[in-house]
C-alpha cells in the first residue's frame, strides 16, 4: 500500500532554514547549524492541503503574527503546540482579505494583522521582513484557494 506523499514549500527568512520531516509528519524537525554550532530555534508553522491527492504544506517560520490571527480566527488556543486545526474556507479569505488590507494600509498592521511576543517567536516589527511575509502568506493562499480542500494549520515551538 502506497503512503501519502507530502510536499513540502519552505519560506525562509534572515538566512534560516528548517525543515520539517513531513514524509512522516511527526513534528520532528531537523535544525540547521548556524556557524557558530547553535540550533535555530523558533515558531515552525505549517499550513496543510491536499492537492490531486498529493497532500502538501505550506511552511512558515517565525510568523507571529499569523499564530495570533489563527488563535483569533480558529480552535487554536494560545497554549496550543502542535495542535492541528481546520481553517474552513470562509477564514481563509479573511486572512487573504486582511493580508491585502495590511499591504495597502500599512499604518493599520498593528491593528488588523498584530505581532505578538513569544519565546523564539521572531520579531514584533513592522519592517521590510514582516510586510513580506504578509505578501507570502497571502501569495500562497490566494493560490489554493479555489482547490476545494481542507487547510488545516498547525504550529510548533
Amino acid at each position: 500500500m502506497m503512503g501519502t506523499v507530502y510536499v513540502q514549500e519552505v519560506k525562509t527568512t534572515n538566512s534560516l532554514t528548517c525543515y520539517a520531516d513531513v514524509s512522516m509528519r511527526t513534528w520532528k524537525k531537523n535544525m540547521v547549524m548556524s556557524n557558530t554550532g547553535v540550533d535555530k530555534m523558533g515558531l515552525d508553522q505549517y499550513i496543510w492541503y491536499t492537492e490531486n491527492d498529493i497532500k502538501k504544506e505550506i511552511y512558515c517560520r517565525k510568523m507571529n503574527w499569523l499564530r495570533f490571527w489563527m488563535i483569533n480566527n480558529t480552535e487554536l488556543q494560545p497554549a496550543d503546540n502542535c495542535v492541528e486545526v481546520e481553517v474552513p474556507i470562509t477564514k481563509v479569505k479573511k486572512l487573504i482579505n486582511d493580508c491585502e488590507y495590511v499591504l495597502i494600509h500599512k499604518d493599520e498592521a498593528s491593528t488588523i494583522l498584530p505581532t505578538i511576543d513569544g519565546f523564539f517567536f521572531g520579531s514584533t516589527e513592522y519592517d521590510e521582513d514582516y510586510y513580506n511575509d504578509v505578501e507570502y502568506v497571502k501569495s500562497k493562499l490566494q493560490a489554493i484557494i479555489n482547490l476545494n480542500t481542507k487547510i488545516t494549520y498547525a504550529d510548533w515551538w
